[in-house]
């Protein structure tokens, strides 16, 4: 971090170099901070979004092992809590909330090192195996949200795909 400090010309306004550290190690502590506070968040988000996901399904099953459908909850679980809470609740996201619970219902599946975007494309995966193989990969390649659309839209390694969805296949997963 002091060399970023002191190699960016004109950044600061010294030469002192017990200055530049002091710079660098606050500097450094506030990064580590908000990427912490990020994390967090987006643990958060991720768990509040698995928990509406599971209300919705329990309310609409009534503890049946099928749910009734066509009685608009979804439409009106929206209205009511955008007008509550504000924009996040519309039929859709709360829709892929719904679908978060039932392809991950146990929430110890979820991965905090992912975003919700990459749980919403992870979604549009029709094959488990499939999901699993593109979550595992996000984490291992630490990829972004861009890097997982293009992945998906080319099929990166069918080898390496057909190698782990027949390993799940052999295990039971």
């Amino acid at each position: 971090m002091a060399n970023d400090l002191t190699t960016t010309k004109g950044f600061l306004q010294t030469e002192d170099s017990e200055y530049v550290r002091l710079v660098s190690l606050i500097s450094g502590v506030w990064d580590k901070a908000r990427e912490k506070a990020a994390l967090s968040v987006n643990t958060e988000l991720l768990d509040a979004s698995w928990e509406t996901g599971r209300y919705i399904v329990e309310y609409e099953q009534h503890g049946n092992v099928k749910a009734e459908y066509g009685k608009q909850l979804l439409t009106n679980l929206s209205k009511d809590l955008t007008r509550l809470h504000g924009r996040g609740y519309s039929r859709s996201n709360l829709f892929n909330m719904r679908l978060f619970y039932v392809r991950f219902p146990k929430i110890q599946t979820v991965s905090g090192q992912l975003t919700w975007s990459h749980y919403l494309e992870l979604l549009k995966c029709d094959d488990p195996l499939e999901m699993q193989f593109y979550m595992k990969e996000c984490i291992k390649e630490g990829w972004k949200v861009r890097e997982l659309k293009r992945s998906e839209i080319k099929h990166g390694d069918i080898g390496q795909m057909n190698l782990y969805l027949n390993y799940f296949k052999r295990i039971g997963y």
